[in-house]
């Protein structure tokens, strides 16, 4: 992990100590809303970057939906036509893949504590394809 990082984590962990799971205070929702950005502009500093053989996170981005920061991925799929079609199942698969992956990484659901995850998934012609959030819900925490 690049310093950069391991500076943003740092300065969300020292946030996430004063989140309970109460709503957050305008006051809290602004200092995750900063962090968020910073998170952000960092990471979009390293975009696009393949992910795996057939999506590449193209850009990050903030934003708040009902007293909660979202995190937003921009994914790009290397697919074009049919192929980028997804159905209800897949992408449900696909949130539920993520949600594992987001729920079982101390560090990862740490922030889900403090911020939705969203995934957005496009085709190679900017379609969206895919979209879904992951939240502390997703983790079995209210």
């Amino acid at each position: 992990m690049n310093t950069i990082a391991k500076r943003i984590f740092l300065t969300i962990f020292a946030l996430l100590i004063f989140v309970e799971t109460k709503p957050l205070s305008a006051s809290e929702e602004q200092a995750i809303y900063k962090a968020c950005e910073i998170i952000s502009q960092a990471t979009n500093k390293t975009t696009p970057r393949r992910v795996d053989s057939l999506t590449v996170l193209t850009s990050t981005a903030c934003t708040k939906s009902s007293g909660r920061v979202i995190f937003v991925l921009f994914y790009q799929m290397d697919l074009i036509g049919p192929e980028a079609v997804f159905s209800a199942q897949e992408i449900e698969l696909m949130r539920t893949r993520m949600s594992n992956t987001w729920c079982t990484d101390k560090s990862m659901s740490a922030l889900l504590k403090a911020m939705n995850i969203r995934f957005v998934y496009s085709d190679q012609d900017s379609r969206q394809r895919a979209r879904f959030d992951i939240s502390n819900r997703n983790c079995g925490v209210d």
